[in-house]
């Protein structure tokens, strides 16, 4: 997810900012709530905030206010606030993102993401339970986090979708012309701010964590841990042969598969954006990173790898043989750089871990890590997309109908 840095989707994001559910408009939301609706009344308790139209928290929180983050909750998503779950800072850090001040940056993009926006409406619940547990200073604390880093994440944005538009031009012309300088410049900018968007929420997260008292920390033990709990069925084919009889010797299947458990690239998700194909909104197919499977870590987003990498199969049954051996040597050409994402990985989360122990962590390492590993994220999406504008354009007509055809299989919601 994956957890990529730069435009990695996974989805975590601002709770502060359900939608019309903190709005007191009770209607699934405008802004970041669309997409989310249908579960739940429309109104969060939030610890008996009076829910008329001149609520506020702390003082701050405005319905102004709420426009403003509802706003915010449709741009980016912060890849070290989903690190912060996976190692499970909180004890039931593998139910919903703590660190979230809200799930819904990437609910309205119901149409977009697949299932990213299911997936972010049950991670919102979590979110809205955990504010409900805060008291008024506690959420303050978040609050004038929000605020702090909404420019870091118009930036993250901005170089973003400059990435975006560059890639997608290979989806426009078989001849396209990109600037690969460009998209790793801009996808590197993007970890940057992303980088200082998750040290923020962390520092953050862990002055509330520290306010906590004993019975509000027993409080997050009972949250949703049933009713959300990831059911491991739903996606065990996540893993598996990526290719079938090409998928090479099982050591390196194998190895294929304990990367794709644990990154997720950026540009998997930024194609998914710029609907590289009929299917992208439904399936991944920067396939390679369908298969990178969070079922370990949070409900949603394991059952929507496993939905993704079942496309993704379905994608490949259409491709002929020369065909499929296009994206497995892109895959094998990107193991260097998905090697070196781990390895920064491990070392952002190390220098994070510390501020759980009430040590300082060094901003500056972790915002250094963040660019250079998403570097090399633009790297493997750059290697992703040629290889699937190769395959994509050398579709005949009977292969594009199939494609269509699969794309109405996949055109209804799958999660929630």
């Amino acid at each position: 997810m994956h957890l990529t840095t730069t435009i990695v989707l996974v989805i975590v994001g601002l709770a502060l900012t359900a939608g019309g559910r903190l709005g007191g408009k009770g209607q699934g939301g405008k802004g970041g709530g669309k997409g989310t609706g249908g579960k739940g009344s429309g109104a969060s308790k939030l610890g008996g905030i009076d829910k008329s139209p001149q609520f506020s928290i702390g003082g701050n929180l405005t319905l102004s206010n709420v426009d403003l983050m509802q706003t915010l909750a449709s741009r980016g998503v912060s890849w070290l606030t989903f690190q912060l779950r996976e190692i499970q800072f909180l004890p039931k850090g593998k139910v919903g993102n703590y660190f979230a001040f809200g799930y819904y940056r990437y609910a309205d993009r119901g149409g977009k993401g697949s299932n990213l926006a299911s997936s972010a409406t049950l991670r919102a619940d979590v979110g809205l339970t955990f504010l409900d547990i805060l008291t008024r200073d506690q959420r303050q604390i978040l609050w004038d986090a929000v605020e702090r880093e909404a420019p870091m994440d118009a930036n993250y944005m901005t170089a973003r979708n400059i990435a975006i538009e560059e890639l997608y031009k290979l989806k426009q012309s078989k001849d396209a012309k990109i600037d690969e300088n460009l998209i790793l410049n801009q996808t590197a900018t993007a970890g940057y701010w992303e980088g200082k968007l998750g040290y923020d929420q962390a520092v953050a997260m862990v002055a509330v964590l520290n306010s906590m008292t004993d019975s509000q920390r027993a409080l997050l033990l009972p949250v949703r841990t049933g009713e959300y709990a990831y059911n491991e069925t739903t996606s065990s084919n996540s893993h598996g042969d990526l290719l079938g009889p090409h998928s090479g010797d099982a050591s390196h299947a194998g190895n294929l598969r304990d990367l794709s458990a644990k990154a997720m690239t950026f540009a998997t998700s930024t194609m998914e954006q710029a609907r590289w194909t009929e299917l992208a909104r439904y399936a991944n197919y920067f396939g390679f990173a369908t298969f990178r499977s969070y079922s370990k870590i949070d409900s949603g987003i394991g059952q929507a790898a496993g939905l993704r990498s079942n496309a993704f199969k379905k994608f490949l049954e259409i491709c002929t043989e020369e065909q499929k051996r296009v994206i497995y040597n892109a895959t094998l050409e990107e193991t260097k750089d998905m090697k070196a994402i781990l390895e920064i990985h491990d070392k952002i989360l190390a220098e994070i871990w510390k501020l759980k122990d009430g040590d300082k962590a060094r901003e500056d390492r972790i915002v250094q890590w963040a660019e250079t590993l998403s570097r090399h994220e633009g790297v493997v999406a750059l290697s992703q997309a040629k290889a699937l504008s190769k395959v994509y354009w050398a579709f005949d007509d009977a292969q594009k109908t199939q494609l269509a055809a699969l794309a109405q299989v996949n055109s209804r919601p799958v999660i929630g």
